[in-house]
């Protein structure tokens, strides 16, 4: 082989490394539990709580679920076993390390908190968060997940799913119908 043949194959196999890598990761979220059950094992080892978003993030020990609560309460759930490892939030960690304190939300922060839990109580019949991935995923073609959030955008309660290359698909809690999708570019 030539070397400016060599030259090309390494520098496409060192592309194909760099930008395949991610979306492998991602598509690992095959072999993880759902964000359902993520949002189940938190809440169960909280004991209650209202869930509005579950997130898969990269840390530095791998990947875990982070499932947020209204009362800004997060507990972190392993993927592939979908066990509660420890939560952070107002008050301090509560069954590993970390933990940033706080206390209750200050003055419009409350407001908003109060709305969004109001807003998800007031639909016990929405569609879940596995089915909001799995409709955007639908209405995209394809595509893996990193996040899906229960949130008030523009005055009414909407499910927004978010993917690696930044793609959000906004949808109806109630009959999972996408209203709009945003791409970053």
């Amino acid at each position: 082989m030539r070397p400016r043949n060599r030259i090309l194959a390494t520098i496409t196999v060192l592309l194909l490394v760099l930008f395949a890598v991610p979306p492998l990761m991602v598509s690992a979220q095959g072999q993880y539990v759902g964000f359902d059950r993520a949002a189940q094992a938190a809440t169960a080892f909280r004991g209650s709580g209202i869930v509005h978003k579950v997130e898969l993030d990269q840390e530095r020990t791998g990947y875990l679920y982070e499932v947020k609560f209204t009362d800004r309460i997060e507990v972190y759930v392993d993927p592939v076993s979908g066990a509660a490892l420890y939560s952070e939030g107002p008050g301090g960690p509560r069954g590993g390390p970390g933990g940033r304190g706080g206390g209750p939300f200050p003055g419009r922060e409350s407001v908003k908190q109060a709305r969004l839990e109001q807003a998800i109580t007031a639909m016990p019949g929405r569609i879940s968060f596995d089915q909001a991935a799995a409709r955007a995923s639908a209405h995209l073609g394809g595509g893996s997940p990193t996040d899906v959030e229960l949130k008030i955008a523009i005055g009414m309660l909407v499910y927004e799913v978010t993917y690696l290359d930044g793609t959000e698909v906004f949808l109806n809690p109630a009959t999972g119908d996408v209203y709009g999708v945003e791409t970053p570019y």
